[in-house]
């Protein structure tokens, strides 16, 4: 038969997966802009490969990669562990500098860094109690708060699409009763190529510009928040499974807008 794109079949515009990934899309054309969200708890593979990043989001955006996964670096290095496996990494939510519940020790044979200040080992849990298509905008519901080591009576992460002029808006409420948290909020953007550049432009409000796309930042809390640039890390597109090879090496860069 024919191939037909996903325009021609009309694939949904939005749309969850049993497995967890979550995805708002402007269109299915070259020039469309794309969002994703983590959601899940390990579904039928669990969680070979993944990280502690339940509520992590990746954006794309006129053919530019914006906001950024880390990728991997090999299993021997160190860096796996302490940056490639640790929430900090992820576009997500931490809580006292802490990973989310992760079912692994963050030991093996391969890692001999001590990271037990961060990591504890659990069953972490995320699950979309929304996900809707309105006329004006597109709408996802992540609930995390069973993903963390301390009791919370809720982390919703809600992403609405308004489709025009075509904009997101990540909206997160946190509430863990009496007791108080640090909460840390994170967004990785791509500077893997050196091309990349962030700007402040106001009170809580960067822009981050790349070559065929840039992207406005605006942050708004009801509560005092403190904010910081600094550097993070995004791996090459190859990995090397030897300490110290080339894709183990720091020389890619990204930004960490914290």
């Amino acid at each position: 038969p024919e191939p037909e794109s996903p325009e021609q079949t009309r694939l949904p515009l939005i749309k969850t997966f049993s497995n967890g990934d979550c995805f708002i899309r402007s269109t299915w054309k070259d020039d469309g802009q794309v969002f994703a969200m983590r959601s899940g708890d390990g579904s039928l593979a669990r969680f070979a490969h993944q990280r502690p990043e339940l509520g992590s989001v990746c954006m794309g955006a006129f053919g530019e990669y914006l906001v950024v996964s880390p990728g991997s670096a090999s299993y021997r290095s160190p860096i796996h562990y302490q940056w490639d496996r640790a929430t900090r990494s992820a576009n997500t939510i931490t809580i006292d500098d802490m990973n989310q519940l992760f079912p692994e020790s963050g030991k093996s044979a391969w890692n001999t860094t001590d990271i037990s200040g961060f990591w504890k080992e659990g069953q972490p849990k995320a699950e979309v109690v929304l996900c809707k298509s309105g006329n004006l905008a597109d709408v996802i519901v992540n609930e995390l708060g069973q993903a963390y080591h301390v009791s919370m009576k809720y982390v919703r992460r809600s992403v609405i699409f308004v489709r025009d002029p075509g904009y997101f808006v990540m909206i997160d409420k946190m509430e863990s009763g009496a007791d108080e948290h640090k909460f840390t909020w994170r967004v990785h953007l791509n500077n893997r190529d050196g091309s990349g550049n962030l700007t402040k432009s106001g009170a809580n409000h960067w822009h981050f510009s790349r070559p065929r796309a840039n992207l406005d930042i605006s942050l708004f809390s009801d509560t005092k928040i403190t904010t910081e640039i600094g550097k993070g890390y995004m791996h090459g597109e190859g990995r090397d499974y030897s300490p110290g090879g080339i894709s183990e090496l720091l020389t890619s860069r990204k930004f960490n807008l914290r």
